[in-house]
């Protein structure tokens, strides 16, 4: 199976369904990571190629097949093959993860103001879940209390929350904060929040959108959360969910992508945590290298249910913010938008 579908008459067409990327993109991945995984012969065997490393990395992450499906596949050992799995994910979160998702070096307001007509935004926050085996440690952190609500058992998961740039790229990630919080809480114990909170967007002007489980802050725009809203909150709540697209088309594809992370895993913790890495970096690889998922691929996200976030009711951190949303939402109606309709 590997000798042909590795060989040059394999179609490009199938070694991208099975792969998830076209033999090019393959090959420009391959060479970002020999150096780190690569292996020597040794006087009793030779060592595994890269291409066949990676390879095995792929195909585990895009299906989640088996263990032992995935060695009868490449002709490897299972052990050899889940060894390859964690050292290939290993490399990709050390080596290309600061490369691959990074903040942008130009601002991405403009494409954004085309996609919603918000001005000033650098990106969308998004924060989903990755079902996992009850943990041995602090399990009752990892409950979640809607994925068991939704598959009637008990349920357990890792956050994974990022922002995704207008294009679909993740610039930031936060992954493996335990399932029982909500996306208030893992945003308040992420990186990026302090990093907010001390200026790192840089222009007062410039800000974050989140959907209503966020809070309202002055580097984060979220919709109205409250009934028989007004012409203005509800135009302003439209443009919101058009910023929003971006970020939940990205999880849609990332899912889509490697289909390890909609079923329940059973690994250690840190190496879930590259896992899940591995997996932004790769769709960032994909993403920025033009490469398209097939439609059957795409990934339905959980989505809250609408009574959650009304209840949940997004708290107003700052006065200051709440009176800045109100002018952003007039002047948004009073503006104009071919994307705003009413109904």
């Amino acid at each position: 199976w590997w000798d042909r579908l590795s060989g040059p008459a394999c179609p490009d067409a199938e070694f991208r369904q099975a792969f998830r990327m076209s033999r090019a993109t393959f090959d420009a991945l391959c060479d970002e990571l020999s150096a780190a995984v690569a292996k020597e012969d040794t006087a009793l065997r030779a060592a595994i190629p890269v291409h066949q490393r990676v390879a095995v990395c792929l195909w585990r992450l895009a299906t989640g097949e088996p263990l032992r499906e995935v060695s009868r596949r490449f002709g490897l050992g299972i052990s050899t093959c889940h060894n390859i799995v964690l050292q290939v994910c290993a490399a990709l979160t050390a080596v290309l993860l600061p490369k691959a998702v990074r903040w942008p070096l130009e601002s991405p307001a403009a494409r954004f103001q085309a996609l919603s007509g918000f001005p000033g935004v650098v990106g969308s926050v998004y924060t989903d879940h990755i079902p996992i085996g009850p943990p041995k440690d602090n399990v009752a952190e990892y409950y979640n209390r809607r994925l068991t609500e939704r598959n009637n058992k008990a349920s357990y998961s890792v956050a994974v929350q990022a922002v995704v740039d207008a294009d679909g790229a993740f610039t930031d990630v936060c992954i493996g904060l335990p399932g029982s919080l909500s996306d208030a809480a893992v945003l308040e114990r992420s990186a990026l929040h302090a990093r907010c909170e001390t200026g790192m967007l840089g222009d007062d002007q410039c800000r974050l959108v989140g959907g209503a489980s966020y809070p309202l802050t002055d580097w984060m725009l979220v919709p109205y959360a409250h009934q028989n809203l007004t012409w203005a909150q509800h135009a302003f709540n439209e443009r919101i969910a058009a910023a929003r697209a971006a970020a939940q088309g990205a999880f849609q594809r990332l899912k889509g992508r490697w289909r390890c992370l909609q079923r329940r895993t059973e690994p250690k913790l840190p190496d879930l945590h590259n896992m899940i890495g591995a997996c932004c970096v790769l769709h960032n690889f994909c993403e920025r290298s033009g490469e398209e998922l097939d439609a059957d691929f795409q990934s339905e996200l959980s989505q809250q249910d609408d009574a959650d976030v009304v209840a949940a009711a997004n708290p107003v951190l700052s006065a200051a913010a709440d009176k800045e949303r109100d002018r952003i939402a007039h002047d948004l109606l009073h503006g104009g938008h071919p994307s705003v309709t009413f109904l």
